[in-house]
């Protein structure tokens, strides 16, 4: 759809939902902006963020609108002075670093052999991002890519629990794993109990980062942190489906799978480590 009419459409429906006088209130007003509506705007970025330059004047007038609805304001008031007391980054820079994180995360994919339109293949969504990358110095990082094989694991995983959902009993160290994506800021934290004792940990990761990778950093944390434990039973609950086919599979192609896979192993030396979905997990 022409960015035109999506911004347009935009601005009506923010037009009829918040006003200075009636409506939600400024934070929950600024909620609904970068929560739904960013979210509209930035779909497919990495395909069209070339052009968002060219549409400065039409993304500032829909961020203005927000704004006016959040504060009071006058004609006359500068919309980056409002961005920068608001905390809103302009929307064209916006849908330029979406595109960017997502440029990064795929480099490591397999591409086809494509490479380019035109004679000179000079053009592209893909190309047009690397140059980007190329200008904030990200050039020479490699991906996250990792080429190997583990045969025969110490470590068990139960991909039926993620659809099973019945709850496990008996006396073993309950794990609890998440990793998620929070205001765009990829995150991980977990929670481990042992007896009365309660373990839990949490940060953060770089912004390029995917909630894959955030929920293998969980386990991997886990698996490193009760690495002293010895002949005990050991469960990890994951609730990311996505989590658990990597680590059940032979073939590995990621450096974050090859750490946590490794990292099981070597607490599964010495003790009984199994991973499953949370469907499963201790009531």
């Amino acid at each position: 759809m022409c960015p035109r009419i999506i911004c347009s459409n935009t601005g009506i429906s923010l037009k009829s939902a918040v006003s200075q006088l009636w409506g939600p209130t400024p934070a929950i007003t600024r909620w609904m902006y970068t929560s739904i509506v960013w979210s509209k705007l930035i779909y497919g970025s990495l395909i069209c963020a070339n052009r968002a330059p060219k549409f400065c004047k039409i993304l500032d007038r829909v961020q203005r609108l927000a704004m006016a609805g959040l504060t009071h304001i006058r004609r006359t008031t500068p919309t980056n002075g409002m961005a920068v007391i608001l905390d809103l980054m302009p929307l064209d820079l916006h849908i330029l670093q979406t595109a960017c994180n997502a440029a990064f995360r795929i480099r490591g994919q397999n591409r086809t052999k494509w490479d380019g339109v035109g004679e000179l293949h000079l053009r592209g969504h893909l190309l047009v991002m690397e140059g980007y990358l190329g200008q904030m110095g990200f050039k020479d990082m490699h991906p996250d890519q990792y080429n190997g094989r583990l045969w025969n694991r110490q470590y068990i995983v139960d991909q039926s629990s993620m659809k099973d959902g019945t709850p496990i009993w008996g006396n073993f160290i309950p794990c609890y794993t998440d990793g998620s994506l929070i205001q765009g800021r990829p995150g991980w934290g977990y929670l481990v109990w042992e007896g009365y004792v309660e373990q839990q940990g949490r940060g953060g990761l770089r912004l390029q980062s995917t909630v894959f990778q955030t929920e293998l950093t969980t386990i991997t944390r886990v698996a490193r942190l009760l690495q002293p434990k010895c002949s005990e039973k050991i469960v990890i609950f994951v609730d990311s489906q996505a989590a658990l086919l990597p680590l059940d599979s032979h073939e590995i192609g990621s450096q974050v799978v090859w750490e946590c896979m490794k990292s099981l192993e070597d607490i599964a030396q010495h003790n009984d480590v199994t991973s499953m979905g949370q469907g499963s997990c201790k009531p």
